[in-house]
């Protein structure tokens, strides 16, 4: 992608500043009381807003209670060393392991082998398949890195503060994302998986179609600029309606519009040099542009502005 000769670091602040005056993000910093956690019958602790919440607030950034490096257990050394630990729910038969594998985050980065942790707070948080809050492990805040969470829709006073815990099974159907999270002992009754009424239904709908055009853009992801078509790109804007629909705000919202820009890249790298095509070629590069900021937006909204997601985005842009 083209470089102006402004320097690197000048495009990023500017871009940055650009994307949070559109997002007017409120001044808010991560552990203010924007939350508090609170029973709810039959699910446990929970979190609930204490006002209203808008997109793109920090609501955490935790230290990690403690972590296990992948192939290693949680055992009863776990439970009598962090009180914590073992007041998170579990379901039965109640096991380490058990109360481990329910309530852990993954964490990766700074060169660390793969592992999991527990924390104090956000293990407190209950899952929905439309969520609105987002959850990430940054590696680069504090000495050690912290989880982060923040809300990605707006959340009214006493509503409950909701995560996915496997976004990767969202355009799976109800009975197979209930499949997948038996290990965390609930079946899920979001609406989406409220399958006997019509919200539901449409949800069920709406989320296999996902499912197809996801895969048909798949298969292109590698595609050679002179192979691509635009029904790629009808695919694309097709998906990202019915994510909006969903209220599938991130990440695959944000992917969309990844998959976006690298298509206005493709066509931009197909028509370079030739004659007569300098104007759609810059016009190619403002698509381009425009899809990605839309990304960077929701990586800041989601994941905080020093997020490596959102570096990563600033990086794409201007390399």
């Amino acid at each position: 992608m083209a470089v102006e000769n402004r320097s690197i670091a000048a495009q990023y602040e500017e871009e940055l500043h650009s994307a949070f005056k559109r997002l007017g993000i409120p001044p808010i910093r991560p552990n203010d009381n924007v939350f508090r956690i609170s029973t709810v019958r039959g699910r446990g602790k929970c979190w609930r807003a204490c006002r209203d919440i808008q997109p793109g607030t920090p609501l955490i950034h935790e230290e990690v209670l403690f972590r296990i490096v992948r192939d290693e257990t949680a055992n009863n050394r776990h439970q009598s060393s962090f009180p914590a630990f073992r007041e998170l729910s579990c379901p039965d038969p109640a096991t380490p392991q058990r109360r481990f594998d329910a309530n852990n985050f993954q964490m990766t980065g700074r060169n660390q082998r793969p592992c999991h942790g527990i924390f104090t707070q956000a293990s407190r948080i209950n899952h929905s398949c439309i969520p609105n809050a987002y959850f990430a492990w940054n590696p680069d805040l504090g000495l050690s890195g912290r989880l982060t969470v923040y809300a990605i829709a707006r959340i009214p006073p006493n509503a409950e503060i909701l995560i996915d815990y496997r976004s990767l099974d969202a355009f799976e159907t109800r009975d197979e994302r209930q499949q997948g999270r038996r290990h965390y002992g609930f079946d899920c009754t979001c609406p989406a998986c409220r399958t006997d009424t019509e919200p539901g239904r449409e949800s069920e709908k709406r989320r296999e179609r996902m499912r197809v055009l996801e895969s048909q853009i798949a298969q292109t992801k590698d595609q050679d600029p002179s192979e691509q078509t635009i029904d790629t790109l009808f695919d694309l804007f097709e998906l990202s309606k019915l994510l909006q629909d969903e209220g599938l705000v991130y990440p695959h919202l944000a992917d969309s519009f990844l998959g976006q820009a690298l298509w206005w890249w493709r066509e931009r790298e197909r028509v370079a040099g030739r004659n007569g095509m300098a104007m759609y070629e810059e016009e190619c590069r403002e698509k381009e542009m425009q899809a990605s900021r839309k990304k960077l937006e929701l990586d800041i909204m989601a994941n905080g502005h020093d997020s490596p997601e959102v570096t990563k985005t600033l990086s794409f842009m201007f390399t």
